[in-house]
């Protein structure tokens, strides 16, 4: 499930929703970047279909913290953080700096899972030197489906879904796979009108 508290990493409001100004304060004394000089950051806005803007926040440093703030849109459903010291990076612990934009009930996003996933499935990696994890890309995905039943309605989503379950779990995904896609060739064809 989503982790919002993090050692190094205090963010404000504690359930940033889209169209947020967002504080954040980083404590490099509590991370592996503490003997480090200066540090700078990478906020990556995530967005559906693998969608990101990456910002650089103005930083004011304060001893060994580090505060800024940024703002968010109103498609972003996932924030990531990729803090850093020349070529050293700090990707806590492999695990990432990963926060979900809430909805008024304090829930994650519906698209937040997607995003989620794909940082887990490699793209974090690519990023900002977090590990990959199939099994935890997954492990949110799965989330996500029992968050938002709707979700299986989502063809980008499921392939994802599938797609994964496959990797990880490749006996028990088959019988699975094969259920959702005779559940997607029984849907209706939606025609032109219907779809707009």
């Amino acid at each position: 499930s989503a982790q919002t508290d993090y050692a190094g990493l205090k963010v404000s409001p504690q359930y940033p929703k889209q169209n947020n100004k967002i504080s954040f304060s980083y404590d490099a004394s509590k991370t592996s970047l503490s003997n480090q000089k200066a540090v700078d950051v990478v906020v990556y806005l995530m967005s559906s279909n693998n969608g990101y803007k990456a910002i650089e926040p103005k930083l004011i440093k304060k001893g060994n913290t580090y505060s800024g703030t940024f703002q968010l849109d109103s498609n972003t459903n996932c924030i990531a953080f990729g803090f850093s010291a020349g070529a050293e990076k700090d990707a806590n612990g492999g695990k990432g700096y990963i926060l979900p934009v809430f909805n008024s009930n304090n829930k994650p996003v519906e698209g937040y899972y997607a995003s989620v996933a794909t940082l887990y499935n490699g793209f974090g990696e690519y990023l900002f030197g977090m590990t990959n994890s199939n099994t935890t890309s997954l492990e949110y995905l799965e989330e996500g489906l029992k968050a938002y039943p709707a979700l299986r309605s989502d063809m980008g989503f499921m392939s994802n879904y599938l797609f994964t379950l496959n990797s990880v779990k490749k006996k028990e995904a088959q019988p699975v796979i094969e259920q959702e896609l005779k559940a997607i060739a029984s849907k209706p064809v939606v025609t032109e009108p219907e779809y707009g």
